[in-house]
């Protein structure tokens, strides 16, 4: 896939010197998770999911078996938002075509949301809940669909854990029916 290392659409692109930080792992994946931007490791490292939260979760996601050679890694945001903010609804428009490209040239079965920023974007539907969409199962767009809460999210409320275990017990499944070939270690 081609990933382009220059973006002006906005002002994070050029803060960020217009580096952006693109997704990894298995470009024919049948399985993507998205998350909402880098953050000031993945800025430094130049990689989505390395951070204290990023690492936890690839911690967990090779506890299900799940590795760069059967999954892709990307964000909403390619660049870091100042200070970890949320972002804009303006940068996640000027972010969406790089997320559409990635998605379309992997053309994953599977679309993991992971947190709030990657369901609303994914949906274009800014008024969805997570709350009220974890570990929920949907088709949209010819791909199976699941949201997650964001792994910093459980790292602050280890009372939802249960719920995530839950959660990702769901993708593991969804992917052993759709991988029946691939799945003898998972």
């Amino acid at each position: 896939m081609e990933k382009t290392t220059f973006c002006n659409k906005c002002d994070i692109c050029i803060s960020n010197k217009n580096n952006p930080v693109w997704g990894y792992g298995n470009e024919k994946a049948d399985i993507v998770f998205i998350g909402e931007a880098p953050g000031a490791t993945e800025r430094r490292l130049n990689m989505p999911f390395v951070g204290v939260s990023g690492r936890a979760f690839r911690a967990v996601l090779n506890l299900y078996g799940f590795d760069n050679s059967n999954t892709y890694l990307t964000t909403v945001l390619k660049c870091r938002p100042p200070a970890n903010r949320e972002p804009t609804v303006t940068e996640i428009i000027n972010c969406v075509p790089y997320l559409g490209t990635e998605l379309n040239t992997i053309n994953p079965k599977i679309v993991v949301l992971v947190g709030s920023i990657a369901l609303k974007t994914y949906y274009n539907d800014f008024t969805l809940s997570i709350s009220k969409s974890h570990g929920l199962i949907n088709r949209y767009n010819d791909r199976i669909v699941i949201s997650i809460y964001n792994p910093s999210y459980l790292i602050r409320n280890p009372d939802k854990l249960h719920e995530f275990e839950t959660a990702m017990n769901r993708i593991l499944w969804l992917y052993r029916i759709l991988n029946p070939l691939h799945t003898t270690n998972l």
